[in-house]
């Protein structure tokens, strides 16, 4: 579908992925191929590079948009066979919300999610699953969720050898990603509550839940987490007053805000170029809630949530044109580069203001480092 907004026009290509963290997408450990669902949003990506000039799109301009697991999709495309200038990705900007995955890396934390998924789906071996339909799949998708720890995410995309050498944060510390893909980069206020399991209100939840997430991780690692990182210290000195909150902040920055604020750095200060960045934080600033925004699907959203989604969408829309997010602001506040200063938009219920992203701080530096595997 095309838009028209004044003299800003833009075509939309919807393209429907399944992008729920399960097994019709994310396998992490099969006899095939892993990541099937990463080498699929591929292709689809390079039918649109190849054909999109056949219904009025500009193939040197390509957007690729994606929240949740998409935006962590796009993260892995942008890190894709070490960066290597013969396989670049097929787009050139991307709008990246949410920026959402925690990579599996040990082998029977794999095999045990997949031995499960096989019993939930009363099936024995992968050529079964296979021929299985797509309600069924679901079904088994769901229930073998279900026998894991609180909200945790079975299947996932996970280091392969090719497409994906390694683990993105790696790739960019290292320097090794496709550079000249220029970024919106966005994280919402509130985004780990939803996963992070409620009847840890104790200290010693903590512990147990990296043990769980982090399997491969060394004691002293472990240990430095809990003392160093995320403190029992629940004084006003750190940003959580209770246990519960303390694992919801961690949950919350590896799942989602750190992402996003390494890959803002990554395509923008450290390479000398133009990125941006934008804090959602409309009440309840719930993990999602800016995609009713983003597409102004929300039936039931007031005219000051119009409002907001009219003012994401100008600054989307001209991104995504020209590859500045001020070209077709229509008297909208000036949307900052992230910068040196790395600086953040903040859209609120009631307001649009610039700050610096709460994301850019120690703790994100130090799941930068990966040394939790």
């Amino acid at each position: 579908m095309s838009h028209r907004d004044g003299h800003l026009t833009f075509l939309l290509v919807a393209r429907c992925f399944w992008m729920a963290s399960g097994v019709i997408l994310f396998l992490s450990r099969r006899p095939s191929q892993c990541n099937d669902g990463l080498y699929d949003q591929r292709k689809d990506l390079d039918w649109i590079q190849e054909h999109v000039s056949l219904f009025g799109g500009d193939q040197s301009r390509v957007t690729a948009m994606g929240e949740s697991a998409g935006g962590g999709s796009i993260l892995h495309h942008i890190t894709a066979y070490y960066g290597s200038k013969d396989t670049p990705p097929p787009f050139h900007r991307a709008i990246v919300q949410s920026t959402g995955y925690v990579s599996r890396l040990d082998a029977s934390q794999a095999e045990g999610s997949f031995s499960v998924l096989l019993d939930k789906a009363n099936v024995s071996t992968l050529a079964e699953l296979e021929d299985l339909d797509t309600q069924t799949l679901q079904i088994a998708n769901q229930l073998s969720q279900s026998s894991d720890f609180y909200d945790a995410f079975q299947f996932g995309i996970a280091p392969d050898g090719d497409y994906v050498p390694d683990l993105p944060e790696k790739l960019l510390a290292s320097g090794q990603y496709h550079k000249d893909i220029k970024v919106i980069v966005a994280h919402h206020t509130f985004e780990g509550q939803r996963y992070t399991d409620p009847t840890a209100t104790n200290s010693s939840a903590f512990d147990e839940h990296m043990k769980l997430y982090f399997p491969k991780a060394s004691s002293n690692v472990l240990s430095e987490l809990s003392t160093e990182i995320y403190p029992a210290v629940y004084n006003g000195t750190y940003p959580w007053t209770t246990p519960f909150d303390c694992l919801y902040i961690a949950v919350f920055e590896f799942t989602f805000s750190c992402h996003a604020d390494v890959l803002g750095d990554a395509l923008g200060p450290s390479v000398g170029q133009d990125s941006y960045s934008h804090l959602f934080s409309v009440p309840p600033g719930t993990h999602t809630l800016d995609v009713y925004f983003s597409f102004c699907v929300n039936s039931s959203a007031t005219v000051t949530n119009e409002t907001i989604a009219r003012n994401m969408q100008g600054y989307f829309t001209s991104f995504a044109q020209s590859g500045d997010g001020n070209a077709n602001k229509a008297g909208l506040p000036e949307f900052p580069l992230y910068g040196s200063n790395l600086t953040d938009l903040e859209l609120n219920q009631t307001f649009v203001d610039v700050r610096m992203d709460p994301a850019a701080h120690s703790r994100c530096d130090w799941w930068k480092a990966a040394s939790y595997v």
